[in-house]
Protein backbone atom coordinates (compact mmCIF):
# COMPACT_ATOMS: atom_id res chain seq x y z
CA UNK A 1 0.00 0.00 0.00
CA UNK A 2 1.15 3.54 -0.75
CA UNK A 3 0.19 6.49 1.43
CA UNK A 4 -0.81 9.71 -0.29
CA UNK A 5 -1.60 12.97 1.45
CA UNK A 6 -3.18 16.18 0.32
CA UNK A 7 -4.44 19.33 2.01
CA UNK A 8 -7.80 21.01 1.63
CA UNK A 9 -9.41 24.18 2.93
CA UNK A 10 -10.12 22.94 6.46
CA UNK A 11 -7.91 19.90 6.91
CA UNK A 12 -5.93 17.10 5.33
CA UNK A 13 -6.70 13.63 4.06
CA UNK A 14 -4.58 10.49 4.20
CA UNK A 15 -5.27 8.10 1.35
CA UNK A 16 -4.13 4.48 1.13
CA UNK A 17 -3.78 3.41 -2.52
CA UNK A 18 -2.93 -0.05 -3.80
CA UNK A 19 0.24 -0.46 -5.89
CA UNK A 20 -0.91 -3.70 -7.43
CA UNK A 21 -1.88 -2.04 -10.70
CA UNK A 22 0.44 0.11 -12.83
CA UNK A 23 -0.25 3.82 -12.46
CA UNK A 24 -1.28 4.08 -16.12
CA UNK A 25 -4.09 1.55 -15.69
CA UNK A 26 -5.15 2.30 -12.13
CA UNK A 27 -8.65 3.81 -11.93
CA UNK A 28 -8.77 7.22 -10.23
CA UNK A 29 -10.90 5.92 -7.34
CA UNK A 30 -8.65 2.97 -6.46
CA UNK A 31 -7.51 4.65 -3.23
CA UNK A 32 -9.50 4.78 -0.03
CA UNK A 33 -9.28 7.50 2.60
CA UNK A 34 -7.71 6.24 5.81
CA UNK A 35 -9.10 9.29 7.58
CA UNK A 36 -9.65 12.99 7.11
CA UNK A 37 -8.07 15.15 9.79
CA UNK A 38 -9.31 18.62 10.59
CA UNK A 39 -6.91 21.31 11.73
CA UNK A 40 -6.43 21.71 15.51
CA UNK A 41 -8.77 24.25 17.17
CA UNK A 42 -7.82 27.86 16.49
CA UNK A 43 -5.87 27.07 13.33
CA UNK A 44 -6.67 28.11 9.77
CA UNK A 45 -6.58 26.46 6.38
CA UNK A 46 -3.62 24.25 5.45
CA UNK A 47 -1.23 25.36 2.71
CA UNK A 48 0.97 22.34 2.03
CA UNK A 49 2.32 19.07 3.39
CA UNK A 50 5.88 17.80 3.89
CA UNK A 51 6.48 14.19 4.93
CA UNK A 52 8.75 11.19 4.60
CA UNK A 53 5.65 8.98 4.82
CA UNK A 54 6.87 7.32 8.01
CA UNK A 55 8.14 9.38 10.93
CA UNK A 56 7.65 13.02 9.97
CA UNK A 57 4.48 14.83 8.93
CA UNK A 58 4.24 18.63 8.63
CA UNK A 59 1.30 20.79 7.58
CA UNK A 60 1.77 24.49 6.89
CA UNK A 61 -1.27 26.62 7.49
CA UNK A 62 -2.37 30.20 7.04
CA UNK A 63 -3.69 31.63 10.31
CA UNK A 64 -2.27 29.84 13.32
CA UNK A 65 -3.44 30.37 16.87
CA UNK A 66 -4.89 33.46 18.50
CA UNK A 67 -2.53 35.81 16.65
CA UNK A 68 -3.44 34.29 13.26
CA UNK A 69 0.17 34.07 12.06
CA UNK A 70 1.71 31.63 9.56
CA UNK A 71 2.99 28.40 11.10
CA UNK A 72 3.86 24.80 10.27
CA UNK A 73 2.57 22.06 12.56
CA UNK A 74 4.74 18.96 12.88
CA UNK A 75 3.93 15.43 13.99
CA UNK A 76 6.95 13.30 15.01
CA UNK A 77 5.04 10.17 14.11
CA UNK A 78 2.83 9.68 11.09
CA UNK A 79 -0.77 10.57 12.15
CA UNK A 80 -3.05 7.60 12.71
CA UNK A 81 -6.23 9.39 13.77
CA UNK A 82 -8.00 12.66 12.91
CA UNK A 83 -7.71 13.88 16.51
CA UNK A 84 -3.94 13.42 16.86
CA UNK A 85 -2.44 16.79 17.82
CA UNK A 86 0.90 18.08 16.46
CA UNK A 87 4.01 17.61 18.60
CA UNK A 88 5.48 21.04 17.83
CA UNK A 89 5.37 24.01 15.47
CA UNK A 90 7.59 26.12 13.27
CA UNK A 91 6.65 29.82 13.36
CA UNK A 92 6.54 30.16 9.56
CA UNK A 93 5.36 28.38 6.43
CA UNK A 94 7.86 25.78 5.27
CA UNK A 95 7.67 23.09 2.63
CA UNK A 96 10.24 20.75 1.15
CA UNK A 97 11.34 17.19 0.72
CA UNK A 98 13.56 14.43 2.04
CA UNK A 99 16.65 13.06 0.32
CA UNK A 100 17.18 9.30 -0.02
CA UNK A 101 19.73 9.42 2.83
CA UNK A 102 17.28 11.13 5.22
CA UNK A 103 18.24 14.79 4.97
CA UNK A 104 15.44 17.36 5.05
CA UNK A 105 15.51 20.54 2.99
CA UNK A 106 12.67 23.07 3.10
CA UNK A 107 11.94 26.51 1.76
CA UNK A 108 10.74 29.02 4.33
CA UNK A 109 9.46 32.56 4.03
CA UNK A 110 12.90 34.20 4.10
CA UNK A 111 15.40 31.34 4.14
CA UNK A 112 16.09 27.82 2.89
CA UNK A 113 16.87 25.29 5.63
CA UNK A 114 18.73 21.99 5.43
CA UNK A 115 18.99 19.42 8.23
CA UNK A 116 21.34 16.43 7.97
CA UNK A 117 18.97 14.60 10.32
CA UNK A 118 15.23 14.98 10.78
CA UNK A 119 14.49 17.71 13.37
CA UNK A 120 12.38 16.56 16.30
CA UNK A 121 11.58 19.95 17.81
CA UNK A 122 11.58 23.66 16.92
CA UNK A 123 14.83 24.24 18.80
CA UNK A 124 16.87 22.01 16.46
CA UNK A 125 18.91 24.42 14.35
CA UNK A 126 19.36 23.66 10.67
CA UNK A 127 22.83 22.57 9.57
CA UNK A 128 22.70 24.94 6.61
CA UNK A 129 20.64 28.16 6.31
CA UNK A 130 20.60 29.84 2.91
CA UNK A 131 19.48 33.44 2.42
CA UNK A 132 20.06 34.21 -1.27
CA UNK A 133 19.55 37.82 -2.34
CA UNK A 134 17.01 36.65 -4.95
CA UNK A 135 14.96 34.65 -2.44
CA UNK A 136 11.45 36.08 -1.98
CA UNK A 137 8.78 33.77 -0.66
CA UNK A 138 5.33 33.78 0.86
CA UNK A 139 2.32 31.50 0.60
CA UNK A 140 3.96 28.79 -1.45
CA UNK A 141 7.57 28.00 -0.51
CA UNK A 142 8.94 24.73 -1.84
CA UNK A 143 12.22 22.84 -2.16
CA UNK A 144 12.78 19.69 -4.19
CA UNK A 145 15.81 17.43 -4.55
CA UNK A 146 16.15 15.60 -7.87
CA UNK A 147 19.18 13.65 -9.07
CA UNK A 148 21.25 15.17 -6.31
CA UNK A 149 20.36 18.74 -7.31
CA UNK A 150 18.37 21.19 -5.19
CA UNK A 151 15.62 23.31 -6.74
CA UNK A 152 13.87 26.01 -4.70
CA UNK A 153 10.78 27.80 -5.96
CA UNK A 154 10.25 31.40 -4.87
CA UNK A 155 6.51 31.96 -4.85
CA UNK A 156 6.68 35.75 -4.57
CA UNK A 157 9.75 36.09 -6.77
CA UNK A 158 8.49 34.11 -9.76
CA UNK A 159 11.72 32.23 -10.30
CA UNK A 160 13.54 29.03 -9.39
CA UNK A 161 16.95 28.82 -7.74
CA UNK A 162 19.07 25.76 -8.43
CA UNK A 163 22.14 24.19 -6.81
CA UNK A 164 24.09 21.44 -8.58
CA UNK A 165 24.45 19.62 -5.25
CA UNK A 166 23.05 20.02 -1.75
CA UNK A 167 24.64 23.15 -0.23
CA UNK A 168 27.12 22.57 2.59
CA UNK A 169 27.57 26.15 3.85
CA UNK A 170 25.30 29.10 4.61
CA UNK A 171 26.81 31.47 2.04
CA UNK A 172 26.80 29.01 -0.87
CA UNK A 173 25.27 30.83 -3.88
CA UNK A 174 22.89 29.20 -6.30
CA UNK A 175 24.38 27.75 -9.49
CA UNK A 176 21.38 28.60 -11.66
CA UNK A 177 18.44 30.99 -11.78
CA UNK A 178 15.34 30.55 -13.92
CA UNK A 179 12.95 33.49 -14.14
CA UNK A 180 13.46 37.03 -12.82
CA UNK A 181 16.85 38.59 -13.49
CA UNK A 182 17.05 41.07 -10.61
CA UNK A 183 15.79 41.45 -7.06
CA UNK A 184 13.17 44.13 -7.74
CA UNK A 185 12.75 44.37 -11.49
CA UNK A 186 13.24 41.95 -14.37
CA UNK A 187 15.94 43.76 -16.33
CA UNK A 188 15.39 41.61 -19.41
CA UNK A 189 11.72 42.65 -19.54
CA UNK A 190 12.55 46.31 -18.94
CA UNK A 191 15.03 46.28 -21.81
CA UNK A 192 12.66 44.52 -24.19
CA UNK A 193 9.54 46.53 -23.42
CA UNK A 194 10.15 49.60 -25.66
CA UNK A 195 10.13 47.35 -28.75
CA UNK A 196 7.98 44.50 -27.47
CA UNK A 197 5.54 44.70 -30.41
CA UNK A 198 8.39 44.03 -32.83
CA UNK A 199 9.56 41.03 -30.79
CA UNK A 200 6.23 39.53 -29.80
CA UNK A 201 7.37 35.89 -29.52
CA UNK A 202 10.20 36.85 -27.18
CA UNK A 203 7.86 39.11 -25.20
CA UNK A 204 5.45 36.22 -24.63
CA UNK A 205 8.07 34.42 -22.54
CA UNK A 206 9.49 37.55 -20.90
CA UNK A 207 6.66 39.94 -20.03
CA UNK A 208 2.98 39.89 -19.36
CA UNK A 209 0.09 42.23 -20.02
CA UNK A 210 1.77 45.34 -21.42
CA UNK A 211 3.55 47.82 -19.16
CA UNK A 212 2.01 46.93 -15.82
CA UNK A 213 3.03 43.30 -15.45
CA UNK A 214 6.46 41.85 -16.07
CA UNK A 215 6.96 38.28 -14.93
CA UNK A 216 9.06 38.34 -11.74
CA UNK A 217 9.14 42.13 -11.43
CA UNK A 218 8.25 43.03 -7.86
CA UNK A 219 8.82 46.71 -8.57
CA UNK A 220 5.68 46.75 -10.70
CA UNK A 221 3.52 46.08 -7.64
CA UNK A 222 4.84 49.39 -6.28
CA UNK A 223 4.15 51.13 -9.56
CA UNK A 224 0.63 49.71 -9.68
CA UNK A 225 -0.03 50.90 -6.12
CA UNK A 226 1.27 54.39 -6.91
CA UNK A 227 -0.87 54.58 -10.06
CA UNK A 228 -3.98 53.47 -8.17
CA UNK A 229 -3.28 55.90 -5.34
CA UNK A 230 -2.81 58.76 -7.80
CA UNK A 231 -6.04 57.88 -9.59
CA UNK A 232 -7.97 57.81 -6.31
CA UNK A 233 -6.62 61.28 -5.36
CA UNK A 234 -7.69 62.61 -8.75
CA UNK A 235 -11.19 61.14 -8.31
CA UNK A 236 -11.52 62.69 -4.85
CA UNK A 237 -10.35 66.05 -6.14
CA UNK A 238 -12.90 65.91 -8.95
CA UNK A 239 -15.85 65.57 -6.60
Amino acid sequence: MKTLTFSALLGFTLVLASQAQPASSRPPDSGRAAFTGTMPPGDGGPRNITSDGKTFFAVSEHNNGEQSLPATMVWNSFPTSPSQQPDWKWSEWVKGSFTPDGKLVVGGMQSVYLWNRTPRNAETDADVVLRPAMYRNGDGPDAVVANGRLYVGTYNGNHILGWNALPTRDDQPADALLGATDVLVDKAAEELYPTWQKHLEQWKVTGGDHAYHYLGSAIWFTRIGQAMGGAMKDLLAAK
